[in-house]
């Protein structure tokens, strides 16, 4: 062994991770160096971190995979949320036919003060660590666990009924753990199930920025596999600018790890700490054990320092870029956070009061029903695309403006494929004016080949489909047509369904004695907008505002809606300041399509007076450039019951 000969304090036959390992760990604390021979290979451990020295052939900086996120504008917290719970789904999936599994993702906030604080920094050599850092020009600001004293905080994402990262370092390319945390490169990942979301390389740089101090621990159990007979693995990594020091040249990164080296000139290799050592080391932080044979218990403790991110706001983040996997009852994710205090906090997508309008899209795209629309909502199939048979839907729901409003707004359509994460907005640049168009546009759970088609398409981020051809071919033309034809058929549906609702409702009707006549329905049609009788136009234009819903309590229901009336700007009616309309409304009950069932309690208020020459009906005066409005109020009825309104509106000769 040469020249090493003079650091080794102590020598020993046996196998990392085999019984002397424990004494091994317990005089950790007193000796500078050990050394233990197995199989041919030597290695020397030492107390600290071991800085990996820069290749001959050059390399990757390690700043390198933290400077991924930098330059675009993906929040910490959503970059965070996206790629952790991702790779968490992905690696659960080949456990789910198991008897009993239970997929199940936590975020765990703890702070570390006192002796607790002292041990940690005295165990992982975080002080040693951060005096590197500092005399390199490395230290960032929040890095609290790497100072000498004080306290400092950690997130622990834990996964439960996933495969865990299972495969020795060693085996590189084959090994999950390399792949996760030794490898700086963004090679793709595939579950077996066909389905995934990502790629290890670009997916670690994501609870990277989330550490103000770019270190990370992790702890997982796995499955024995094929020439490897440990089930538990620890090893710990921080990433750094590369620098020089005492005349070597560093590539940033360092491993917390036993260091192997094959002969005395051999290339040194990381050895994560294993079983009964990984379990006393993940137990200094807090983190679950994972003892048992349940299958529950496999998956992967990763241990952020210094989280930049703080609960709420990645209880945020998660409702934010997972709530239709939330709502999906297919994909069964749940997903809790607890706080700095103990407090247990989910993701409640109910609750959000930006969502209500998307999350109908989403039901409406994802959950087909007979139901018969109204006519704020709509379904648009997607299908027979780029040689793609099954694609997908889009759920569609306005809201129409109270008043008069002019403000125009931009429709709001998200894109989701399995596993439900929202892959990112469509930009619509169509602005109908007065309406909110809500959409989700999901990729079917029974359309695989279209879900992996349009996969190829995303970035690293994975948060858009991209419709710019690769002139290389790493992208399949076919998964680009795709992408491609599916934005256009996004905007021709939103903009056909702007114009049918947009429009300011001419009446038409046919002559009758004494009185023009219009009918329309404007509740619970799946037809789009009112559709009047053709003939002579009336003098006055409707407009109607969005469906209200009132709950009155378990069993029953209300409905409101405002209509407002206005005295046409026409030459035709040059020589008419007023007009006066008799109205005529209807509530009833929805047996089918087209059938009417009982009808239901209605009233009318705002500017109108009944009619004492026929109950049931309202007159009202319009003047020219005075709009004049009514609200339609529903008896209480059952919800369970669809209803329609119908509304006749007749010019009243005097």
């Amino acid at each position: 062994m040469g020249n090493n000969e003079a650091s080794f304090a102590l020598v020993s036959i046996y196998p990392p991770g085999w019984g002397l390992g424990n004494f091994l760990l317990n005089l950790e604390g007193a000796l500078r160096g050990q050394v233990s021979c197995w199989k041919g290979w030597y290695m020397r451990k030492s107390t600290g971190w071991h800085w990996i020295p820069t290749p001959e052939w050059g390399g990757s900086d390690g700043s390198s995979i933290v400077d991924i996120a930098r330059g675009t504008d993906i929040r910490p917290d959503d970059h965070f949320a996206r790629e952790v719970i991702q790779n968490s789904w992905d690696a659960a999936q080949i456990l789910r036919t198991r008897p009993g599994h239970q997929f199940k993702v936590r975020f765990r906030f703890v702070r570390f003060s006192g002796k607790d604080a002292q041990l940690i920094r005295e165990r992982f050599a975080l002080p040693e660590l951060g005096r590197r850092l500092e005399e390199t020009d490395n230290l960032v600001q929040g890095s609290d666990s790497l100072k000498e004293s004080g306290d400092f905080k950690v997130l622990i994402a834990e996964d439960f009924g996933a495969h865990g990262l299972y495969g020795h370092p060693k085996l590189k390319g084959k090994s999950v753990l390399f792949r996760a945390l030794y490898n700086s490169g963004g090679s793709d990942k595939f579950s077996s199930g066909g389905i995934s979301g990502g790629s290890f390389g670009f997916g670690k740089s994501a609870f990277i920025n989330a550490s103000a101090s770019n270190t990370v621990f992790a702890y997982s159990k796995f499955e024995i596999q094929p020439n490897d007979p440990v089930t538990r693995r620890f090893v710990g990594w921080s990433w750094h600018q590369g620098h020089e020091l005492d005349g070597t040249s560093y590539e940033g990164r360092s491993v917390y790890a036993r260091l192997l080296q094959r002969g005395s000139s051999g290339e040194p290799g990381g050895e994560p700490y294993s079983d009964d050592e990984a379990d006393q080391l993940a137990a200094f932080f807090g983190a679950e054990e994972r003892l048992g044979n349940s299958v529950n218990e496999l998956g992967t403790s990763l241990i952020l320092m210094d989280p930049v991110i703080d609960p709420n706001q990645l209880v945020d983040a998660v409702t934010r870029n997972w709530w239709p996997a939330i709502e999906d009852p297919q994909i069964q994710l749940d997903v809790e956070v607890v706080d700095y205090d103990g407090e247990i906090l989910r993701p409640r997508p109910k609750l959000d009061e930006s969502l209500p309008q998307l999350r109908r899209a989403f039901e409406l795209a994802t959950q087909p029903s007979d139901a018969p629309l109204l006519e704020t909502q709509k379904v648009v199939k997607l299908e027979n695309l780029a040689g793609f048979k099954k694609i997908g839907n889009l759920g569609l729901v306005a809201v129409m403006p109270e008043e008069e409003e002019q403000t125009r707004h931009t429709p709001t359509i998200l894109q989701t494929r399995l596993p439900r994460m929202i892959v990112g907005p469509h930009q619509h640049s169509w602005n109908p004016k007065g309406i909110k168009i809500y959409g989700v546009f999901a990729v079917s759970a029974d359309a695989p080949e279209a879900d992996q088609a349009l996969k190829k398409t995303e970035p690293h981020f994975h948060d858009h489909w991209s419709t710019i051809r690769d002139e290389k071919n790493q992208i399949p033309e076919s998964a680009t047509e795709l992408a491609i034809q599916i934005e256009q058929k996004i905007v021709e549906a939103v903009n056909v369904f702007a114009r049918e609702l947009n429009v300011e409702i001419t009446a038409h009707a046919r002559r009758l004695t004494g009185f023009n006549k219009v009918l329309g329905s404007f509740f619970g049609s799946s037809k789009g907008s009112p559709k009047a009788p053709e003939g002579r136009s009336l003098p006055f234009s409707i407009r109607f505002g969005a469906t209200k819903r009132e709950i009155v309590d378990e069993r029953l229901i209300r409905v409101m809606r405002t209509i407002s009336l206005t005295m046409k700007e026409d030459d035709e009616f040059s020589d008419r300041t007023e007009v006066r309309v008799k109205i005529t409304p209807e509530i009833f009950e929805v047996l089918d399509q087209s059938e009417k069932g009982d009808a239901i309690g209605l009233h009318v208020r705002g500017d109108v007076t009944s009619n004492p020459e026929e109950p049931g009906s309202y007159l009202l005066t319009l003047t020219r450039n005075e709009p004049s409005k009514f609200e339609l109020v529903s008896e209480p009825y059952s919800s369970r019951v669809t209803s329609d309104i119908r509304i006749e509106l007749m010019e009243v000769e005097e």
